[in-house]
């Protein structure tokens, strides 16, 4: 677990550092690890990592029906949602990142549990609020996004950027 769990750290620092193709090589092995080790989430946790990586590569399309399976079989993890959201908006799929978003955009955000993937997922929600010119949705992300502006999203093995640099998306 322990050599896993570096795999994924490490595979961040790549990506942070802008090594894409190093880091993508990392979070593979990691995955390998993972997997050989028996850890439940493994896969999920590369998916995330993979889907980072092809988002700054502009290869969203390779990610949709791996964010769309995952979404799906974690129902209870709003930030796969939001993601399969933000990467249909990147694709002009426009209808389906509405699809996607509205019982989320209804209930205000409520259901998200405060984890390690709440900002990320407001991130990944309030480009898709300012993408589809959803006013009502982009001022509830504000409203909760506002507090931790100078903070960076990061789930511990993805990060997304500054929460402030999503506020004037959503507005």
């Amino acid at each position: 677990q322990v050599l896993w769990v570096t795999g994924l750290l490490a595979s961040l620092h790549a990506y942070i550092d802008g090594d894409l193709e190093r880091a993508e090589d990392i979070a593979a092995s990691a995955l390998d690890i993972g997997l050989s080790s028996g850890q439940p989430d493994a896969f999920d946790l590369y998916a995330g990592q993979l889907f980072a990586i092809r988002q700054a590569q502009g290869r969203l399309d390779e990610m949709v029906a791996l964010v769309e399976e995952t979404a799906a079989a974690n129902p209870s993890l709003p930030v796969y949602r939001a993601a399969l959201a933000a990467a249909y908006c990147s694709l002009d799929r426009a209808d389906d990142a509405q699809r996607v978003s509205a019982s989320d955009f209804a209930d205000g955000f409520a259901a998200f549990p405060r984890d390690s993937t709440w900002l990320s997922a407001l991130y990944w929600y309030a480009d898709v609020a300012g993408r589809l010119d959803a006013s009502g949705p982009a001022a509830a992300l504000v409203e909760l996004i506002a507090p931790w502006r100078d903070l960076v999203s990061n789930t511990g093995i993805t990060s997304s950027g500054s929460a402030a640099s999503t506020l004037g998306v959503a507005l």
